[in-house]
């Protein structure tokens, strides 16, 4: 049974507020974080990227929620095969003595429940400029009222709540997911399983378990599915379809081609062609 909680948080939601789709080249410079002169809340919800205190560096990817504060320094930039999406909410919180705010770096965290409440909250903040950033942003009590709930479970999470973070086999699976969608980009096992904290073994054991397949097979099938799309639809040279998919010369992509398809890339070309 949960326990009953003691705490209260009051918040005024500042300018601006806002979802971002990184542009080409875009990153997250250190005058940002030393001009920060409240608090921001971040939710990535697609892609790739990195964000720095200037000693540890963290990766970012969907589910990573971060709570700036002022004087801390958070550098960040985006893979540009994978560029962040990411919802952000400026805000002063009013406490209670006593009350201290969780680390900054949390998750990941459950997007189907997050992501909504604050997709919500900055559809509900009217749209500021320049002369606004750092001003209380007039929020209706609705979205104030959504962000302290948010708050709250971040400084007092309870058991079963809707910001706990989602099991490690559950995150593998997702992962999968994400992996299958851009296969080219997929760091190493070893980097894949630091950042879900547990061994290269371990993690290898769950995506067994979620997608019955070992991560190794899961890339090349993936790879290899996205080879016959472009052997199958568009009229690439096949050596221009192995540099795309990353392969370090035609003849090695030929040789595992025909290895898992049964057929080199040019037969079946001209039998997926009739």
């Amino acid at each position: 049974m949960p326990r009953p909680r003691t705490s209260t948080i009051e918040v005024t939601i500042n300018q601006p507020c806002g979802r971002l789709v990184g542009p080409p080249g875009w990153s997250r410079p250190r005058a940002a974080s030393l001009g920060l002169s409240d608090h921001e809340l971040w939710l990535v919800w697609r892609g790739r990227g990195w964000m720095s205190d200037g000693r540890t560096r963290r990766t970012l990817g969907p589910g990573s929620l971060v709570w700036m504060r002022p004087g801390g320094i958070y550098d960040a930039g985006q893979d540009p095969e994978a560029p962040l999406g990411f919802t952000f909410i400026h805000f002063t919180p009013h406490t209670r003595p006593g009350i201290r705010p969780p680390d900054e770096h949390l998750g990941p965290v459950d997007l189907a429940t997050v992501e909504p409440i604050m997709r919500r909250i900055v559809q509900l903040i009217a749209r500021s400029d320049r002369r606004d950033w750092g001003q209380p942003a007039n929020a209706p009590d609705a979205a104030t009222r959504l962000l302290e709930g948010l708050l709250l479970d971040l400084i007092e999470p309870t058991t079963g709540g809707p910001i706990n973070p989602e099991s490690t086999l559950a995150r593998v699976r997702r992962l999968g997911d994400e992996l299958r969608i851009d296969p080219i980009a997929a760091p190493p096992i070893a980097d894949l399983a630091q950042e879900l904290h547990i061994t290269a073994a371990h993690f290898s054991r769950l995506f067994k378990e979620a997608h019955g397949q070992s991560p190794q097979q899961f890339l090349i099938e993936a790879r290899l599915d996205r080879a016959r799309y472009l052997l199958r639809d568009t009229d690439m040279p096949v050596s221009d379809i192995a540099d795309a998919l990353a392969y370090p010369d035609p003849f090695t992509f030929s040789k595992q081609f025909k290895r898992f398809a049964g057929q080199s890339p040019r037969a079946y070309r001209n039998a997926a062609r009739g």
